[in-house]
This record gives structure tokens, C-alpha cells and sequence, in this order.
């Protein structure tokens, strides 16, 4: 009996949880707190701001797709493929893609329609924010670019992982510890390229 097996009905609930805590964490950003109403207060903070800094619904999405990620390749390895099919990674991109770009179209007509004609006609910056290299339309594409690299170099990568599993674990967390410290010291500089936040 496996209670905490992964399928995709359960990986949807996981990313609909997801989804209700960014909903939150975005609803409910840091501000005046006179003017919450709350039975529960925490060190002069309402129960739900506490509750909303303790969403992180990017790490879980991230989890699920790198769980996602991982399976298409083992299955793909199951199969016989050496590699994870291309267009299964395509699928995946497009899935990522065309929502977005909706919403940015959405976004750019409804809260500046007279911007449109002059964003259409900048090609470098139209790309730029059409591939989220550099998200100026719509910032929430800041981890778009990243994701996409990811999938389109995850089979390199596993394969990496599996031949080469205690130097990647400990090269993952001295990049992980170095970025934070650079994040710490220029993030001022960082915070200036959206996609270099991820």
C-alpha cells in the first residue's frame, strides 16, 4: 500500500494548494495592520499575515515539476529511450507559454491600451518578454525562463545526477549557499532582472 505515492490527480491537488496559497500570498501583501480585523493576534500581526509569509507556492510548484520532470524520465529510460522525447518537453513548454502570453496580452490591453502600438513595434523587448528572458510586461514571468531551460536540458541533467551523485548534491548546495550570499550583497544590481531572482 503506497498512502504517499504520486500520480497526477494528486500532484493537481498539491498544485491547486499551490495555487490558493500564491492567491493568498498575493492578496495579502505587508501593510498597515490597523486596518485588519482579526480574533488572532501574534506579536502585534494579524494570524493571517503570519499565515500568508509562510506560503512559498513557487517551491511547491517547483517540486511538483521536478517530480514531474523526473518520471518522464525514468519512464522514458523504462521504455528504452536514452532520452526523454522532445516533444513531450515541447508539450510542456508550450503549456507554460501560452498562458502567459495571454495574460500578458490581458494585462498590457487592459491596464495600459495605450502602450500596445509602442510595445508591438520595440521587437528586442516584444522577444525578450514574449521568451520571459526579460519580463517587463508582466513580472510574474520572472520564473518562466528558468523552467523552460530546465526542460529543455533535464535529460543532460539526471544523467549528470545519476553518474555523478555525491559531487552534484555537494555542488548543489555550494551554489545554492553562494547564490544566497550573492542574492545578500547585490540585490539591489539582482533585483534590476527579474529572471535573475529565480
Amino acid at each position: 500500500m503506497q498512502l504517499l505515492a504520486f500520480n497526477k490527480n494528486r500532484t493537481n491537488v498539491i498544485k491547486g494548494v499551490a495555487i490558493l496559497m500564491m492567491i493568498c500570498y498575493h492578496s495579502f501583501g505587508p501593510s498597515d495592520y490597523s486596518r485588519y480585523i482579526s480574533l488572532v493576534w501574534i506579536s502585534g500581526r494579524p494570524l493571517f499575515s503570519w499565515l500568508r509569509d509562510a506560503c512559498n507556492p513557487v517551491g511547491v510548484f517547483m517540486v511538483v515539476s521536478g517530480y514531474g520532470m523526473f518520471f518522464s524520465y525514468l519512464k522514458a529510460k523504462k521504455d528504452g529511450l536514452s532520452t526523454v522525447k522532445w516533444q513531450h518537453s515541447l508539450s510542456r513548454i508550450i503549456r507554460l507559454y501560452v498562458p502567459f502570453w495571454i495574460a500578458t496580452l490581458l494585462a498590457t490591453c487592459i491596464a495600459r491600451p495605450h502602450t500596445v502600438v509602442d510595445k508591438l513595434t520595440d521587437i528586442p523587448m516584444l522577444i525578450a518578454n514574449l521568451t520571459a528572458y526579460y519580463p517587463t510586461y508582466n513580472m510574474v514571468g520572472w520564473y518562466i525562463a528558468p523552467f523552460v531551460l530546465t526542460s529543455l536540458f533535464i535529460d543532460r541533467i539526471f544523467k549528470w545526477f545519476e553518474k555523478y551523485e555525491i559531487a552534484f548534491l555537494i555542488f548543489g548546495l555550494l551554489y545554492y549557499y553562494g547564490m544566497a550570499k550573492v542574492y545578500g550583497m547585490a540585490y539591489d544590481r539582482i533585483a534590476e532582472h527579474q529572471w535573475l531572482l529565480v
